[in-house]
């Protein structure tokens, strides 16, 4: 998957909507990825799982690669 670094937070949101990724989100998301984009601030990723566990299963796939996602997109 080849995702551009330079691509803005408002990008990273539409990028996951075109893929079918996001069900519901948080009501002020988008507006905090606007907020972000227009001042330069870096967005903030929160994924809940616990990579300190004795094993991770199939269902701690989905956060991490959202979470690469996110890193992609800076």
């Amino acid at each position: 998957m080849y995702i551009k670094s330079d691509a803005n937070p408002e990008n990273f949101f539409m990028h996951l909507q075109e893929r079918g990724l996001i069900h519901d989100h948080t009501p002020s998301l988008q507006a905090y990825l606007k907020t972000c984009a227009s001042t330069g601030e870096q967005a903030k990723v929160y994924a809940g799982f616990d990579p300190s566990t004795s094993s991770l299963h199939v269902g701690n796939l989905l956060p991490a690669l959202m979470l690469h996602r996110a890193q992609c997109f800076g």
